[in-house]
């Protein structure tokens, strides 16, 4: 996962990076070889299979995103936005969430939750041109990927919704509603039928099904009972946990200059987040 070794040796990585080689030599993922992750993550690393250094080139990108963001989100509420960010990187990137083996979902998918939050955050502070229908179909693109790399990560949308939506209703902005929902949709449909069509043409479709969703739901999840999950999942993974890595800069703001919409809409975004996070 570095150009300084020559090997990873984490589960991840080597997994996605062998199921990826799997389908450059025309195999299917679930059909012809059994992982658990979602078919965006193994595209990827097709891709990585072909181009030298993609997945990393691509970490590094998305690093990079993520802190461009996290940086135009802190410097309303701080004096010291650049050494804010560096040390939310530092706490961020060197977690057990990212720096154990690389090649986790959460890695590639961190600039897209910073910028949903940051635009969202915008949209609360009373900055309408925040939220328009090109973002939301973005919105849609982004959630529809997530679905098809690590559906549990789409608990972050559904907890992102609730403030800016609910503030439509609030306004009664029902045609906005309507729109924005809209565009959501169409953009989760555009990202999931290249999906189907590539597991349809090899005949796997039912296969993705049971492996991913069902498997996932009846198998992989070890805990039986969704309660017993989040208590436990709070209580020994929060420290390692993506979402806790996001909230720490939370604590890098002086969180005092945050009028109570802004709070509310950080705790629901993050709550909701990691409670279907965990409770899969």
């Amino acid at each position: 996962n570095s150009f300084l070794y020559c090997f990873n040796d984490g589960q991840d990585y080597n997994t996605c990076r062998t199921v990826g080689h799997g389908i450059i030599n025309g195999m299917v993922p679930y059909k012809d070889l059994y992982e658990q992750k979602g078919p965006y993550v193994y595209f990827l690393f097709a891709l990585d299979n072909i181009i030298p250094m993609a997945a990393y080139t691509i970490e590094i990108l998305a690093c990079g995103i993520t802190l461009f963001f996290a940086y135009k989100m802190v410097k309303s509420y701080s004096k010291t936005p650049l050494i804010n960010v560096i040390v939310f990187g530092i706490i961020a990137y060197f977690s057990e969430s990212f720096s154990h083996g690389g090649g986790t979902v959460e890695e590639y998918f961190m600039p897209i939750m910073i910028y949903v939050i940051y635009i969202g955050l915008e949209y609360t502070k009373g900055n309408k041109s925040a939220l328009t229908y090109k973002q939301f179909l973005l919105i849609g693109i982004y959630s529809g990927m997530i679905l098809w790399a690590k559906y549990t990560l789409l608990g972050f949308f559904i907890g992102w919704c609730i403030v800016p939506f609910g503030i439509m209703i609030k306004n009664k902005e029902w045609k906005k509603i309507k729109t924005g929902i809209g565009c959501i949709v169409i953009g989760v449909i555009a990202v999931t039928i290249p999906v189907f069509i590539y597991f349809g043409y090899n005949q796997a479709i039912k296969d993705l099904i049971q492996v991913y969703f069902v498997d996932n739901i009846g198998i992989y999840t070890v805990k039986d009972n969704i309660i017993i999950n989040v208590i436990v999942g709070v209580i020994i993974d929060s420290i390692f946990s993506k979402f806790v890595m996001i909230g720490v800069i939370l604590g890098l703001i002086n969180i005092f200059k945050l009028t109570k919409l802004e709070k509310a809409y950080f705790l629901i975004t993050f709550a909701v987040a990691a409670i279907v996070n965990l409770s899969g």
